[in-house]
Formats: C-alpha cells, structure tokens, sequence
C-alpha cells in the first residue's frame, strides 16, 4: 500500500527534501505531493492557469 503526503507548510527551508529523503533512504511505500515551491512561479500561478488578469490589483501606498 502507498501513502500519499501532502505536505503543506512554509517554503522557505529544506523540511521537505530531507523528509522526501529520509523517507526513500528507509524505503517507505510513500508518494509526496504539496504546493507550488518555485517563489517566482508561485506568484504567477494564477494566471498561468486562468490567464492574465484584466484590472490588476494594487494596494495604494501608505
């Protein structure tokens, strides 16, 4: 049986290549899955699926 893992959280460190390592390393039936890691990517996903927005959002400066 495998296990699928979400693992959702911060992305700033390496918590999810040492726990995908450790993992293989003991040869757990476990398939891992999250979010969008790629800061740059991230920031455009939206529209890399939906398209570009037509009125941007912007936050008036304080």
């Amino acid at each position: 049986m495998e296990l699928i893992v979400y693992l959702a959280g911060e992305i700033h460190s390496s918590w999810r290549k040492d726990l995908k390592e450790g993992a293989e390393r003991l040869q757990l039936p476990v398939k891992f899955v999250g979010p969008m890691e790629d800061h740059s990517r991230s920031d455009l996903i939206g529209e890399e699926i939906l398209g570009e927005m037509p009125n941007k959002f912007s936050v008036p400066a304080s």
